[in-house]
């Protein structure tokens, strides 16, 4: 009986031991499995961040490969009118977005001395294509206080900054603005890209859209700047309209569209008359007025789709794409007619009594072949002109 106590109390205690071994080894295991799940969460958090960082570099690749695209665009174009449509194109290539639209700054022609509105320079398909002709001025609504604050701005930012709910642009109502910065060169606000529905979120979405306005910045002030050279080189310093060599650049372009879709283009030939009657008697800045004043008197009288310019001393040329005789000597009748009938200064003294002018016409294909047949089948009806008597105007007569 002894015996069995004994045996019994020892089994209780190696039960006893093993339990509490049991126990500590569980405790052990409950530890490593936490760890574990610890590393766990850890690798998949770096997995993720792993995930999220190359697809972060894909996009800056990306953006980096579009951005040196647009750069070379916007190298190789004098057109301002393609920077803003590249812009559309790489922002939704980049955000994945539903609708763009880029905004030009320019003044307000009905207010020049007012501050500079937008207008819509370019958008996605479907986006805002009533507001084409409307105008939001800065500081009005969402896209003009970013205009207007120079700064880009997300949804946030805009509700915040209290702006509008929407541009009161009528065509822009229904564009709900997500993300937009503007085009900033040397502190002057070339314009505003707007983004809508963003398929594609980043944490620096401002910077990057930033850099794509700011890119476009310099394109479009780099085409301005061309622009205005290129008018100020082909300008003719005393009347303002095209020089002889504009002109006639302008005269051999036309001349070979003609020649491919095989249609006609009308030149005159103008000369005032006694014009060196005129400027002895009445002094070489007179003159110069007279000069001005005529080119003036004949730009508002031209159609669109006319090219004017002097071509020489008291000399003008205006070429008419898709004139006949019939309509290019309608024409020359009417400048003739218009010049003579105005009050110019001085013009009682001229020896027709009035200040007149001259002229010859020639067309495309019947009286020259390219722009220098042209001109000299021109010149020889001008002559002609002079010779019965000024204040006329002849055709160009076809060899027997």
């Amino acid at each position: 009986m002894l015996l069995s106590v004994q045996a019994l109390t020892l089994a209780s205690g190696l039960l006893l031991a093993l339990i509490l071994l049991l126990g500590a080894h569980l405790v052990s295991l409950r530890r490593r499995l936490r760890r574990f799940e610890g590393d766990l969460a850890s690798l998949r958090s770096a997995a993720a961040r792993a995930g999220r960082a190359a697809t972060e570099e894909a996009s800056v690749s990306r953006l980096l490969t579009d951005l040196t695209r647009l750069t070379e665009r916007l190298q190789s174009t004098r057109n301002a009118r393609e920077i803003p449509e590249a812009l559309v194109a790489l922002a939704q290539r980049t955000f994945d977005a539903e609708q763009v639209v880029v905004l030009f700054a320019r003044r307000d022609r009905e207010r020049p001395g007012d501050e500079p509105v937008l207008v819509v320079g370019a958008c996605s398909p479907g986006a805002v294509e009533r507001a084409r002709n409307e105008v939001i001025r800065f500081g009005e609504g969402e896209l003009g206080m970013v205009a207007d604050l120079q700064r880009a701005m997300d949804r946030k930012d805009l509700e915040s900054g209290k702006a509008a709910r929407h541009a009161t642009v009528p065509g822009l109502r229904s564009f709900r603005t997500d993300l937009a910065a503007p085009m900033i060169v040397a502190g002057q606000t070339f314009g505003v890209i707007a983004l809508s529905g963003l398929g594609r979120r980043a944490r620096n979405e401002k910077t990057i859209l930033t850099l794509m306005a700011q890119t476009a910045g310099f394109g479009l002030r780099s085409a301005a700047s061309y622009s205005a050279l290129k008018s100020k080189a082909e300008l003719d310093g005393l009347t303002r309209i095209l020089n002889k060599q504009a002109v006639t650049q302008r005269l051999g372009e036309l001349v070979f569209d003609a020649e491919r879709s095989a249609s006609s283009i009308g030149l005159l030939l103008l000369d005032v008359d006694h014009f060196k009657h005129y400027n002895d008697r009445n002094g070489h800045a007179a003159g110069d007025g007279l000069l001005q004043e005529l080119a003036t008197l004949v730009t508002g009288s031209l159609r669109a789709g006319d090219t004017f310019g002097r071509f020489g001393g008291e000399e003008f040329v205006v070429v008419s794409p898709g004139d006949g005789v019939a309509s290019s000597y309608g024409l020359a009748e009417k400048l003739r007619r218009t010049v003579a009938g105005h009050g110019f200064e001085h013009a009682a003294a001229q020896p027709l009594g009035a200040v007149t002018v001259s002229g010859g016409v020639a067309c495309f294909p019947a009286h020259g072949r390219d722009s220098a047949e042209l001109l000299r089948s021109a010149d020889e009806a001008l002559y002609r002109a002079k010779h019965a008597g000024r204040n006329r105007i002849e055709v160009t007569v076809l060899p027997a």
